[in-house]
């Protein structure tokens, strides 16, 4: 249920990961459904991780506001003299590697380019041939890191596997694209990106000043919402706010702490079972109507543990999605990277929102202000994921306030509740 974007001329597509193949009805114009960019010649794109996506079209380049949904005031501008050191005509291709670092391409050479310092990196550009094992040498059309070690490049009507830890291009490729991405163009593919929404998650309900203010002066664009009484969770703070919330303009993540896995100092209830499962299924619905939610909404099951997945907790998944599904809802699942796999490996259909904190700095020492990170979920290292969780306990300051402990999420749409 993670959408990717692909732009070839006119159109672009919409790409669901989890379906392996492009959405119904696409692809469609550009123009009409993003705002300020140009309605042909997306050369390049690359979700810069902190709520702006880049877009590039020949020498010029367009900034992107995810939470806005509209290009900046102020764009386009030229790539020269606002890139430094990124001595280049036009982008042909560029990705963000994920790890603070962002490759571009143009003709036979590439760049790699410090995200945090916003500057080329010394001795660049090199040539694509010496230091890409297999790669395409020349006039790359798009890349996309999958998040799950694995990079896509694409040109003309082929596409390459790139193995990020073996650096080098998996045996077997490159491949025609025809066949292989369901509804995808298949030649041509441009400017592949995922978006990133940047979202809040805090047990408490911060209150409807501080919500607003939020809103107002930070780049959250979502908030979870929990669903109570649930079995693991009793304040029913969040039920009445939905309203208000979706007035001002949050997305929500409505989530229901079920069922827990009985692990040592594990807190909640923990009936773990199929039958149990149905039943919490009902339970999580009726929650979610009371608070006036629609049917065909998301909501997502939180599943704390961190051990392995036993077979009761195993059995009282699937029967949840499943009594969801049948309640005319759709299922998420919260839950730690570690067992993402094997959740999607038991039942594929939730949206999947994985925490992995190892990639930001997490804690009470983290602080944050007006700019929440929101980078593309795949790269929380779940290909799958819809949903990032990437800081826990956390520090938000706003003008006037102090707000504490938060946990910051990014999401791959700016609606969690509304994945599909």
């Amino acid at each position: 249920m993670n959408k990717l974007y692909f732009f070839n001329g006119t159109q672009y597509s919409r790409y669901d990961v989890n379906d392996d193949a492009a959405d119904s009805g696409y692809p469609i114009p550009i123009a009409g459904n993003w705002p300020g960019l140009p309605a042909s010649g997306i050369d390049a794109a690359i979700n810069w991780g902190n709520g702006k996506t880049f877009f590039f079209s020949g020498s010029i380049y367009y900034r992107f506001d995810n939470k806005a949904n509209r290009v900046d005031a102020g764009y386009p501008r030229a790539i020269a003299g606002n890139w430094p050191g990124l001595t280049l005509d036009r982008v042909d291709a560029c990705v963000n590697w994920g790890n603070g670092k962002a490759y571009f391409f143009r003709g036979s050479q590439y760049w790699r380019y410090d995200i945090k310092a916003d500057k080329t990196d010394p001795t660049y550009p090199v040539a694509i041939a010496a230091s890409w094992k297999g790669l395409f040498p020349s006039d790359i059309d798009g890349a996309i890191n999958w998040g799950n070690g694995k990079a896509y490049f694409f040109k003309g009507n082929q596409y390459s596997r790139y193995d990020i830890k073996l650096d080098a291009v998996e045996i077997g490729w490159p491949k025609l694209i025809s066949g292989q991405w369901r509804g995808l163009f298949n030649s041509g593919v441009r400017a592949p990106v995922m978006l990133g929404f940047a979202g809040m998650d805090s047990l408490g309900y911060p209150g409807d000043a501080v919500m607003q203010q939020l809103w107002n002066e930070t780049n959250l664009t979502w908030t979870g919402f929990y669903l109570a009484p649930a079995p693991s969770q009793g304040s029913t703070a969040w039920m009445t706010r939905l309203d208000f919330l979706r007035g001002i303009g949050w997305g929500v993540a409505p989530v229901y702490v079920g069922q827990q896995q009985p692990e040592q100092n594990s807190p909640g209830s923990h009936n773990i079972s199929a039958p149990q499962g149905t039943l919490d299924a009902a339970n999580a619905i009726l929650l979610a109507l009371s608070a006036g939610y629609a049917t065909g909404s998301v909501i997502y099951l939180d599943i704390e543990t961190g051990g392995p997945i036993q077979p009761g907790l195993a059995a009282y998944y699937k029967s949840w999605v499943q009594g969801v599904i049948t309640g005319g809802f759709k299922p998420g699942v919260y839950c730690s990277f570690l067992l993402a796999n094997q959740f999607f490996a038991l039942d594929r259909r939730p949206a999947f929102w994985t925490f992995n904190l190892s990639k930001f700095a997490n804690g009470p020492t983290a602080i944050y202000q007006s700019t929440m990170p929101s980078p593309e979920p795949v790269l929380s290292s779940i290909e799958n994921a819809a949903v990032w969780q990437l800081a826990q306990n956390a520090v938000l300051k706003t003008s006037t306030q102090t707000v504490r402990p938060m946990d910051f999420d990014s999401c791959c749409v700016r609606d969690p509740s509304q994945i599909g």
